[in-house]
């Protein structure tokens, strides 16, 4: 049982298909239905992960204050996780978010990442970009490749904060962008956790 606030980022299973489509439908932004996600999870060269907590009775219920991504150096930000009129039941894993990509050769290809609006500005979706990183590096791949619509301004603000650059502009402004990144082998290795006050 993972205290309020801890995340937990471990791989997709098919008991998380309802939450996954529930966050899908609340994406403004190439939305994936069922059967893309379960075509991509199932394909043996990607890798899909789920970032969740369990949703557990406390007076501090949701609360991510001084919280350490499970499994990461990296802090959850001091924000509330949970909306109090729409709670998730008291012992339910609460999927947040989850990515999807794919090494191939000595490229990372980010294919998904998807946060629920609920959840956002909580560093989630940085988290998961921060472990595919990892595997990528430990895979020994030299750049990480993504695409996203020029109009998801926070998505191409975090890309750009994680030193993502722009490469390629499709026609029109309807259109994605493609950015890459460098990776490095010390890249996350001196991370710490700093505390957040409540």
């Amino acid at each position: 049982m993972h205290h309020p606030g801890t995340l937990l980022l471990r791989p997709f299973n098919l008991n998380d298909i309802e939450q996954l489509c529930i966050i899908e439908a609340q994406s403004r932004f190439a939305r994936w239905n069922r059967n893309n996600i379960l075509e991509t999870s199932g394909h043996n060269l990607n890798t899909l992960l789920v970032a969740s907590f369990m949703n557990e009775a406390s007076s501090n219920a949701g609360k991510t204050h001084g919280k350490c991504i499970q499994g990461t150096d990296m802090p959850v930000s001091g924000r509330d996780c949970i909306d109090a009129e729409r709670e998730p039941a008291v012992g339910k894993e609460v999927v947040a978010g989850y990515i999807c990509f794919r090494i191939l050769f000595e490229e990372l290809y980010i294919l998904k990442v998807a946060v629920h609006p609920k959840f956002r500005r909580n560093g989630i979706a940085t988290a998961l970009l921060a472990r595919a990183l990892h595997m990528g590096q430990k895979a020994d791949a030299k750049k990480c490749i993504l695409e996203t619509d020029r109009a998801n301004t926070p998505a191409l603000a975090l890309y750009k904060k994680l030193g993502f650059n722009v490469i390629y502009v499709r026609g029109n402004d309807s259109n994605p962008m493609m950015m890459v990144k460098s990776i490095s082998k010390a890249q996350f290795k001196h991370q710490k956790c700093h505390r957040f006050n409540a």
